[in-house]
This record gives C-alpha cells, structure tokens and sequence, in this order.
C-alpha cells in the first residue's frame, strides 16, 4: 500500500504543493491513502478529491495574500483571533466543493485534529462507515487548521498540529487497525514543510523572555518539534518503505502567515527538485 502523507505549516505548505506539482502535475493515483495535517490536510483533500496538484498549487498560491490579511478592525480587539476565516473557508471550498462529503473522497483519508472541549486528540478518517463520514470535506481539513492565535476554533476542535504535525504514524495506525494492513506492506512517503537551522539558545536571554516572547518559538518547538518526534516513531515501526523528505530550508524569522515570501520559497523548492522527482519516482 502506497501512502502519502504532508506535514502542516502554514504558507509553508507551499514546499509540498510546489514539489508535487513539478513531480507529477497530474492526478496521484498512485497513492493508495492520505494523511495530512493543517495545510496538509487541506492538500490531501483535493488530491483524494481528484483535484490536480496543478490545480491546487493554484488555488493556494491565489488564496494566501487574501487568507492571512489582518483586517483593520482587528486592532479594536487584540484578545481574538489574528485573521477572520471566511477567505480560508472560501478556497478550501474552492479545492473540494462544499457538497462534498468525507465519505465521497476517493481513497482513505487520515486527518489528526485536537478536540479541546474533551481535552483529547481526534483522528478523522473515512475508512469506517460512521457520522464522521457524513461531515463535508472541507469542513474536515478546515477542522485541523485552526492554528491557535491565527484563526478561530472551527466548532470543538483546533489545529492539528499541536498533537501531531507529522501525521505519518497515526495514517499508518489508522490503516493497520481499521483496514487491517500489515505495517510491513506499507509504503509511506512524507512531505515536510521545510526546516529551520537554529543555533543554541543563549539560556539568559530565554529566561528574560515575556509571555509573548515565547509565543513564535514555542509554535515552532509544537510543530517542529513533534514533527520530528513522529518521524523517529515512524522510523521503528518496520514499514516496508518510509522517506521523509523535509530538503527546504527556511530562515529563522520567516513567520507561518508571512504570503511574501512564497516566491522565495519556490526558488528554494527548484533547487531541490531533480533530488525531489528521484525519490518520489521511487514510490
């Protein structure tokens, strides 16, 4: 069983759309079940939709300028959200239409989101016929993309990202226990988002830090960090086949709702790219 899988990160997520893109710009039918988180999840929808990588690459370099702008408002109320969601809402109604049930993708999907009302992780998937299923698509992604400051929760649940940005290992659990797949007959490709080259922390500048002078770097340390977690889990479960290629490298200061820095990131994804095609040719 071939898997693909795509880490969240925001605009970031331009990496795996940009790279899929120039790898194979039609369809992925090669691939038997999806997992993604945040904007990952948002690409797998469409891929399991039928969308192509084309299409979709489209859709979100169309969409981040309008998606992460403040409006002028906001300034009247510092306590909510940074950015309304209606221009997210619209393009990832714009990737799958909105009439468009979980249950109506076309292959397996695992999307990890965190339910805080009960204080628990939830794991959609539409491997089991249950009321999950009858949920639209995008509502789903929408579900794991509600990164906390950045946009408001969507119903009981927030991004993803904060229990598993690295959605390989709960895709391969989902597929294991509910479609009874052996790990060894699974082929696990996953997408990172790029990463960050940090030199050590001075501790006695950290320890002078402000509530609001953790906030970026314990987001990077909740995503990259978990991220790298989940990829050392995946590594010990004896898959037949699991890559993750994670090959861009960001600065330091870039910022997950920064939309100006797309163009930089797709130069950075072209010097990967031949390396790119070769492994995913691979699968």
């Amino acid at each position: 069983m071939k898997i693909l899988v795509i880490c969240g990160g925001g605009v970031f997520g331009i990496i795996p759309a940009y790279l899929l893109n120039h790898a194979n710009g039609r369809k992925l039918t090669k691939w038997d079940a999806f997992g993604g988180t945040s904007v990952g999840a948002e690409l797998i929808i469409g891929y399991s939709y039928g969308r192509t990588p084309q299409f979709v690459l489209d859709v979100f370099q169309n969409s981040f300028d309008k998606i992460f702008s403040r409006p002028w408002y906001s300034k009247f109320n510092p306590w909510g959200p940074k950015y309304p969601d209606h221009e997210l809402n619209k393009a990832l109604k714009t990737i799958v239409p909105e009439n468009v049930r979980f249950m109506d993708l076309l292959t397996p999907v695992i999307i990890p989101t965190y339910d805080f009302k009960h204080g628990k992780p939830k794991i959609f998937d539409n491997i089991v016929d249950y009321d999950d299923n009858l949920i639209a698509a995008w509502q789903i992604a929408r579900a794991s993309s509600s990164a906390p400051t950045y946009f408001a929760p969507f119903g009981d649940y927030i991004d993803g990202g904060i229990v598993a940005n690295n959605a390989t290992v709960v895709t391969a659990w989902a597929l294991h226990n509910k479609m009874n797949i052996p790990y060894s007959e699974m082929e696990i490709f996953t997408l990172g988002t790029g990463y960050k080259e940090r030199d050590v922390l001075n501790m006695d500048s950290v320890k002078s830090w402000s509530p609001m002078g953790w906030l970026n770097p314990m987001i990077d340390m909740l995503t990259l960090g978990n991220e790298q977690m989940w990829n050392f889990g995946a590594n010990q479960m004896g898959l037949k086949k699991y890559k993750y290629f994670n090959e861009v490298k960001l600065d330091d200061d870039w910022e997950i709702d920064d939309p100006s820095i797309v163009p930089e990131l797709i130069q950075r994804c072209q010097l990967v790219t031949d390396d790119f095609k070769e492994i995913y040719g691979e699968f």
